[in-house]
């Protein structure tokens, strides 16, 4: 597979990089500070950052989704945490990489990236900064919590319908370029488990799409499918995540009691 595009510097870079939650509430002069070392990297639907040559970096995604990844020995693979333009991933590249983690596009994905040895000495020297990494490390703590509940108890079925609905919401709500393949590799499931499922929910109208693409058509009925922790997730991003009009079948989920985020 071969590695993605990557662009650096000029003039429209530091607009590019607000399109990054994160990266927004920096200030201005530390974020000048940040951009002579700033690339875009364009990812292809399904590269992983384990299988590509490139520096170790923080990734600030800007457009598209990606997934932290856990490779078990096996060959088998698991999505533990989707990455929108709301967070960030490879801060702790050295223990993610030691614990068989990685980072793939889901879909075609665009991503700010600074080197890490800058960014944590740009950390050092930054409150506001550090502020916002501790609130996303608070968030992905919790995250990582929530989905290990979600894998372990839901139905491949209610996760599924989390999963697509969290593209849709991060990805401006139109297509995915996603194949069934690469849904099957987030949730940790065969991908006959998935072509059956995206059947049943075509079949009631709930997605539509071609080969490799796919768009959520009705969220609030295909919201009656997932379990709460997609609500969960969109109380714990609050602002951060996409907004768009909830209906009352998505606001009280079918799948029993939701999962306490105190500690976090």
């Amino acid at each position: 597979m071969p590695n993605p595009d990557l662009s650096r510097g000029g003039a429209s870079l530091l607009r590019r990089a607000r399109q990054n939650h994160i990266l927004a509430q920096v200030p201005g002069e530390e974020l000048a500070v940040l951009e002579p070392h700033m690339s875009v990297v364009r990812w292809q639907a399904g590269q992983d950052l384990a299988s590509l040559d490139l520096p170790r970096g923080v990734y600030f995604p800007i457009s598209g989704v990606v997934s932290v990844m856990v490779n078990m020995d096996d060959g088998r693979a698991l999505g533990t945490r989707l990455i929108g333009s709301e967070g960030m991933g490879g801060l702790f590249a050295d223990a993610m990489q030691g614990a068989g983690m990685s980072l793939k596009a889901i879909g075609f994905a665009e991503t700010v990236t600074v080197p890490t040895d800058m960014f944590f000495r740009t950390l050092g020297k930054s409150a506001a900064l550090s502020r916002l990494v501790a609130d996303e490390v608070a968030r992905a703590t919790a995250t990582y919590a929530i989905l290990a509940g979600c894998n372990h108890f839901h139905s491949v079925e209610a996760r599924s319908a989390r999963v697509l609905l969290e593209l849709h919401d991060r990805t401006g709500q139109g297509p995915v370029r996603i194949t069934q393949q690469l849904i099957a590799d987030v949730l940790g499931v065969r991908r006959g488990s998935v072509t059956s499922i995206m059947k049943a929910f075509r079949a009631r109208d709930l997605v539509a799409g071609r080969r490799n693409e796919l768009a959520v058509v009705d969220p609030d009925g295909l919201a009656r499918f997932a379990c709460n922790c997609y609500a969960t997730l969109r109380s714990l991003h609050g602002t951060l995540w996409p907004r768009r009009e909830t209906s009352a079948a998505m606001q009280a989920p079918q799948y029993g009691p939701s999962i306490s985020l105190a500690g976090f």
